[in-house]
């Protein structure tokens, strides 16, 4: 495997960057398996919409008109928690505060790093292959961060509200503090690197945005995202138990 290894990036990059190539590739490769998954999420590309949806505290505290940039083609329903619980898709838990908290730990500590060696090592270099893949992990490296605060945002929320204890919560509001300052980072960086990057590193619609696959208006999502973050990042944590039931403008105690 190891000698078939070195003759593909010997006929890519030619036999003097070879090395260099293979041991981005591996560092890649590391950065991939100990990225810690979120399992929906993980598999079905924009249907949550994660890179565009704010995340803040509380989700609802957002007003719904503000929201319908990225929920008239998420892949949910009116009533669907997901729409302001990122723990939850209809019935499914996907992730509890403990399993989230484990998540961006191993994201920031077998993940990350390994990712940012790799880019280390690419930087400067301008061979077309390098250049590609340089292209194609730093776009990488955006998912993985904001996958990350995903689950620094269930790890947070739902770890306030589990818990009466002052200092916990005090800790669990420090953490999405945190994770709103580093989503808001994130974007930025995700904006820049895509108005510079030559590389195709998604597919973009020419036509309507739908459910699998973003549009042009994709970078005015992203700014409406940090917009809205920076408004309502600071606010209390917050779920609504009863928004699975909401249904026809029927609310809970109005019968």
């Amino acid at each position: 495997v190891e000698e078939v290894v070195k003759s593909i990036a010997a006929r890519f990059a030619g036999r003097a960057k070879a090395r260099s190539l293979v041991a981005a590739w591996r560092l890649a490769e590391r950065a991939i398996r100990g990225f810690h998954p979120n399992p929906l999420y993980f598999l079905w590309g924009p249907w949550y919409r994660l890179w565009v949806r704010p995340l803040v505290p509380d989700i609802a505290a957002i007003p719904e008109a503000d929201r319908a940039y990225y929920e008239r083609k998420m892949l949910t329903t009116h009533h669907n928690p997901n729409r302001v619980d990122l723990s939850r898709d209809v019935l499914f838990h996907l992730m509890d505060a403990a399993e989230a908290a484990k998540a961006v730990s191993r994201i920031d500590r077998r993940a990350l790093p390994h990712l940012g060696r790799a880019l280390d090592r690419l930087e400067g270099e301008d061979a077309p292959v390098f250049v590609d893949l340089r292209d194609r992990l730093t776009a990488l490296s955006h998912w993985m961060v904001t996958r990350r605060n995903v689950a620094a945002w269930i790890a947070g929320v739902k770890g306030f509200l589990e818990t009466t204890a002052p200092k916990k919560r005090g800790k669990h509001r420090a953490d999405l503090a945190e994770m709103v300052s580093s989503e808001i980072a994130n974007i930025r960086g995700l904006r820049k690197f895509l108005a510079g990057c030559e590389t195709e590193v998604m597919a973009v619609s020419r036509g309507e945005e739908t459910t699998f696959i973003h549009d042009g208006k994709f970078d005015d999502h992203l700014a409406k995202k940090i917009e809205l973050m920076k408004r309502y990042g600071r606010r209390k944590p917050r779920i609504d138990p009863d928004f699975l039931w909401r249904t026809g403008g029927w609310e809970p105690g109005s019968v």
